[in-house]
């Protein structure tokens, strides 16, 4: 049984980022393991339109490319599609298909409730004039440099590659997006980048840090990764498994939601208000060359933002209102 703080949170997601109304329809895709969180979307979506459809797939679909060929024949018939199943559809050509179709599509990441609840508590509002200011601050700038007190000092060259905004709100057809989000970010020149990076907070698939790792980025590529500890060692054993293109510096990001802190969710931690993360790897995507089976995003907490040797943060804080 969903409790009430959860279904305030779902029925926001429903009504102000997926945009959801009477006259729409909506399907939900779910699994077995996200059955019961699925099932409460299905039963609130059933409040706000009678238009409601759920679908649930098999468990342990991790492969982006053979993912089933139902959900994209299912969404021919709807306006929106929620997916809440556990399965890589958001870097897949299925999604891809799904929107072109004019389908506004969600994507429920695996997240706690606490961290659903809580980056969901964001005014919408919010998050779209942050973004907006940020989008346009990064549109007009040719570099980023990242300064930290912990000795992070590197340089990333932007002028005239797309940035892109992740808000989580859903109102044109054939948006699609993570909900909950909030978080601005543009993919680096290949082979440009050079600096030091000593990443302090949280790295995708090690988790929350205990202790920091210091990353020497030399022409675009993470020469050298070490630092006490063993998630130096994981890092560039993760890293490795992909070859070199996998070091790649791939991405930079500002997360842009004030409601989320650094936790133990991954999703979370990324998009914190005043941190910013550093991904590794494909980033083809995004206007690079790099195309590899991984993208792995480190995120710092107290950064200093400088876009063209303007602030942009100090220590961890917004320097535009």
């Amino acid at each position: 049984m969903a409790s009430l703080k959860l279904k305030r949170s779902m029925n926001t997601l429903l009504k102000d980022y997926i945009c959801l109304n009477e006259d729409e329809s909506i399907l939900i895709v779910s699994d077995s393991k996200r059955q019961e969180l699925s099932f409460n979307f299905f039963e609130l979506a059933k409040k706000i339109t009678t238009d409601s459809y759920y679908l649930e797939i098999c468990d342990g679909l991790t492969e982006a490319e053979v993912l089933p060929s139902i959900i994209f024949e299912s969404s021919k018939s709807v306006d929106s599609l929620l997916v809440v199943a556990d399965i890589p559809i958001m870097d897949s050509k299925l999604i891809k298909k799904i929107s072109s179709l004019g389908i506004k599509v969600g994507v429920l990441p695996s997240i706690s409730e606490d961290a659903f609840t809580r980056c969901m508590s964001v005014e919408s509002d919010t998050i779209h004039e942050t973004s907006t200011k940020i989008l346009s601050i990064l549109q007009n700038a040719s570099m980023v440099r990242v300064e930290a007190k912990n000795g992070t000092n590197i340089s990333l060259p932007i002028k005239n590659r797309e940035v892109y905004a992740e808000t989580g709100i859903l109102k044109k057809i054939g948006q699609t997006g993570y909900i909950p989000s909030g978080k601005v970010f543009v993919s680096p020149w290949d082979a440009k980048s050079n600096g030091i990076i000593i990443f302090d907070a949280y790295i995708e698939q090690i988790g929350v840090l205990k202790n920091a790792v210091k990353v020497e980025v030399e022409n675009g590529i993470a020469t050298k990764i070490s630092g006490d500890g063993e998630e130096a060692k994981t890092l560039a054993k993760i890293l490795n498994k992909h070859g070199e293109e996998a070091r790649n510096v791939a991405e930079f990001g500002l997360g842009i939601n004030n409601k989320a802190i650094i936790s133990s969710d991954f999703f979370e931690s990324e998009i914190s208000l005043g941190t910013c993360y550093i991904a590794f790897g494909k980033n083809i995507s995004l206007g690079g060359n790099v195309d590899i089976p991984i993208r792995l995003s480190c995120v710092l907490e107290k950064p200093s933002i400088f876009i063209d040797d303007e602030y942009l943060i100090n220590n961890g804080k917004y320097t535009i209102n």
